[in-house]
């Protein structure tokens, strides 16, 4: 199953970042921050990467495409030197479970090791076990585990 990457022009990024902050709102309020928490790390992201309206060095965002259809996105960032990170990765739901998962995170490994990648990470949210099961079958290693647990 094969997937190319197209690369998002600036005016492009910003609407995919405007799309996403709602979404990884969302997700880390579920992971447990609490709204002003997740509104601080939007923020400070936000200031990092999308600075004064342009998207910073080193990002690149790409719409996942498979057989002419957008099927979802992809956020690559050069954190230094061949260290490259996994912003985001999404499948759209309705072309999930037939393996584009997979060959989107193979492709970003392409992608990132042809540009010069020697270590790829990411993180995913404890509460997502089935993008944690497919990354570690891809060889990813988990580096560090936050725990918690309500006392409520």
């Amino acid at each position: 199953m094969a997937v190319t990457l197209t690369e998002l022009r600036n005016d492009e990024a910003v609407a995919y970042l405007s799309g996403l902050w709602p979404r990884y709102r969302e997700e880390l309020i579920r992971a447990g921050a609490s709204p002003s928490e997740a509104d601080a790390n939007i923020e400070r992201n936000q200031q990092t990467i999308n600075p004064d309206g342009a998207i910073a060095s080193g990002q690149r965002m790409f719409h996942v495409m498979h057989g002419g259809e957008h099927i979802g996105n992809l956020w690559l960032s050069e954190r230094a030197q061949g260290d490259w990170f996994i912003y985001d990765i999404e499948v759209f739901e309705a072309y999930r479970g037939q393996g584009l998962g997979r060959a989107s995170m193979l492709a970003a490994e392409e992608y990132a090791k042809a540009n010069g990648a020697t270590k790829l990470g990411l993180s995913v949210f404890g509460f997502n076990t089935i993008a944690r099961s497919m990354y570690e079958s891809l060889g990813y290693s988990i580096i560090a585990m936050q725990m918690t647990k309500s006392l409520d």
